[in-house]
């Protein structure tokens, strides 16, 4: 959709300019009646709406206050593009910067302004540091845009967070699908009486590797080797990088369809358990482990019953000296797997496919609506 807006009358302003940072300091959270608290990692990536928190039960350090509708901007690692609109009161972390609208600005606008994809790579180029790069607010406030009139601001925040209500509705059916899923898992998984089988004995285990990076003939070819970044789908057939033949044969293991990946090593165990199953060959990096299942078991079973353990494999990690999560080989080796029948197996991941038909037409849905409420943003913006 083309908005074909006229700008002629639209103001050149930096983000200072119509935006300013709170800096607002809890000494003690708990008197003040503090219930919630945002870590970098409750913020969800290109997603305004702050959906997670934790308890001010839990022990934290964190004294930088915000109150609802402050946006609250993942000033660590901007590439990340994580900034959501607060609901609620609350503390944050200090790698998270906490802005409000100025008088000139809509604060509705807002939490769009900074989810649009200049202001992000404005955030990338100035920030500063080696492993954690941070962008600071008043490198964030040379960012310079067109503002519209007033009137015109209440037009597209109208119309902006009508396309959000859509993109909102669709997440809402996914949660109850999701749910739908999680709850037979643990039918099955949690209701299974026996015989078990551990993990370590369910069929053959590979470690990856990393071709050498100083031989260009190892890399650029077709062959899809994966690492932790591609683990964002459950279904693998792609990777950002890719090796050749040569890199294989240098004694870097490759995996056939339907074998398990699983992530052992990385910034993404601190938030989630990523497994999925490869649907092409691929080669894997140093960072996951791999099952390719015995004939006792349907791959999908194997991969389910993963997914159900999401929570308590987490709970098996141990933090490395630089702040991640690992989880060791014997840990998962030692993981009781259900193993029924392959028949009853099978039978169960054919109901459970079946309910995930509609589920993924409803994320490509949500996929589709996302990327238009995007291209109204940047076209604004």
């Amino acid at each position: 959709m083309e908005l074909k807006l006229d700008k002629s009358t639209w103001k050149p302003v930096t983000f200072g300019d119509v935006v300013q940072e709170v800096r607002t300091t809890i000494k003690d959270p708990k008197g003040a009646g503090v219930e919630r608290v945002v870590g970098l990692e409750h913020i969800e990536t290109e997603n305004i709406h702050l959906r997670k928190w934790t308890s001010i039960e839990e022990a934290t350090t964190f004294t930088k206050g915000f109150k609802a509708g402050h946006v609250l901007f993942g000033r660590r690692r901007a590439y990340l593009k994580k900034a959501a609109q607060a609901e609620f009161d609350g503390i944050c972390s200090g790698d998270i910067t906490v802005m409000e609208a100025k008088d000139g600005l809509l604060p509705e606008l807002l939490p769009f302004l900074v989810c649009n994809d200049m202001f992000f790579d404005h955030a990338v180029k100035h920030s500063a540091g080696g492993l954690s790069p941070r962008t600071k607010f008043k490198d964030l406030a040379n960012f310079e845009f067109l503002l519209p009139p007033k009137d015109q601001q209440a037009k597209l925040a109208e119309l902006l967070w009508a396309a959000d209500a859509v993109l909102e509705k669709q997440y809402r059916q996914i949660k109850v699908i999701e749910t739908l899923v999680a709850s037979y898992l643990k039918e099955e998984y949690q209701g299974h009486s026996g015989p078990f089988k551990k993990l370590g004995k369910a069929g053959t285990w590979k470690s990856g590797g990393t071709p050498s990076r100083s031989n260009p003939a190892f890399w650029g070819g077709d062959i899809p080797w994966v690492s932790p970044k591609d683990m964002k789908v459950e279904r693998i057939s792609n990777s950002i990088e890719k090796i050749t033949q040569a890199a294989v044969e240098s004694r870097i293991s490759t995996l056939v369809p339907n074998s398990i990946l699983i992530v052992i090593r990385g910034l993404i165990l601190n938030h989630s358990f990523p497994v999925g199953i490869t649907e092409v060959e691929v080669a894997f990096n140093q960072d996951m482990k791999a099952l390719i299942v015995s004939k006792d078991f349907d791959p999908f079973y194997v991969l389910y019953f993963l997914q159900h353990m999401k929570d308590a494999v987490l709970g098996m990690t141990t933090t490395t000296t630089h702040g991640t999560k690992r989880l060791a080989s014997d840990v998962i080796f030692g993981i009781s797997l259900p193993c029924p029948q392959i028949a009853e197996q099978r039978r169960f991941t054919q109901k459970v496919e079946t309910i995930k038909v509609g589920l993924n037409h409803a994320i490509e849905s949500r996929a589709s609506i996302h990327q238009f409420l995007k291209s109204l943003i940047n076209q604004i913006f």
